[in-house]
Order: structure tokens, then C-alpha cells, then sequence
């Protein structure tokens, strides 16, 4: 199925997406799922219209102290402003 998908679509790192290291038939049967990309999302990925965003464990350790400094925020706001009595 990998080699069909490569013979296929080609090799499509060049356009930020990686391969999974487990093969779909296995990520099934171990998680009950695995990730599809549809013919039209792949036209637009090669096209460029789309843009793959590589999310790095960095990444996300950035983006939750930012909804935490959010989540502060907020909480200094409402206590400043006494909307909840």
C-alpha cells in the first residue's frame, strides 16, 4: 500500500508532510485509525494552495503556554472587574 501511495502521489516530504513510520494496516489493527489525505487535499497541498505547517513537540509546548498566559489573562481580568460574584 506505501509503495502504490509512492508510485502514486511521489514523494510528498518535499511538500511538509510526512510519512508515518508504521505502515495503514498496522496503525489500524494497533490504533483504530490511521490519517487520510484525499485526492483534493493533495492537488492543493502540490499546488501550493495549501501550506503544511510541521507542528514540533516545541511547537506545542509553545502553543499551550500561550492559551495558559490566555487562560491567566482572562482570570486577572474578570477578578480585576468582579464579573463573577
Amino acid at each position: 500500500m506505501v509503495i502504490l501511495s509512492t508510485m502514486v502521489y511521489g514523494d510528498v516530504t518535499k511538500y511538509g508532510v510526512r510519512r508515518p513510520t508504521e505502515g495503514p494496516f498496522y496503525m489500524k489493527v494497533k490504533h483504530g485509525k490511521y490519517p487520510v489525505i484525499d485526492v483534493g487535499t493533495y492537488k492543493k497541498i502540490k499546488s501550493q494552495e495549501l501550506k503544511v505547517r510541521v507542528i514540533d513537540r516545541y511547537s506545542l509546548w509553545q502553543l499551550f503556554f500561550f492559551f495558559k498566559s490566555l487562560l491567566f489573562v482572562a482570570f486577572v481580568f474578570i477578578k480585576i472587574f468582579n464579573i463573577i460574584q
